[in-house]
């Protein structure tokens, strides 16, 4: 979790393998593309900055709506994130 709310920081070979592996993690969860395709991208990245700020144990406090929601909106901008470097 912690790895995946982290910036990626300088561009080297370390920080280019755990994007990998980030990605590859956030692929396995098989979320579909086009998810918050009904909400504005002001809203999701509203969703992200949120779930970037907590704790793991802020997630285990909240409730399962929140916490999916919230932990779909980190995942699914990481892997558009991804999508959008490859095309630039």
């Amino acid at each position: 979790m912690a790895t995946l709310k982290r910036d990626p920081g300088a561009v080297g070979l370390d920080s280019l393998l755990t994007e990998i592996t980030n990605l590859n993690d956030v692929r396995k969860l098989g979320l579909p593309d086009g998810l918050f395709a009904d909400c504005s991208a002001k809203l999701v990245a509203a969703w992200r900055a949120r779930a970037i700020k907590m704790y793991p144990s802020d997630f285990r406090g909240a409730a399962e709506g929140v916490r999916i929601t919230l932990l779909a909106a980190l995942c699914s901008s990481r892997q558009a994130d991804s999508r959008s470097s490859r095309t630039t």
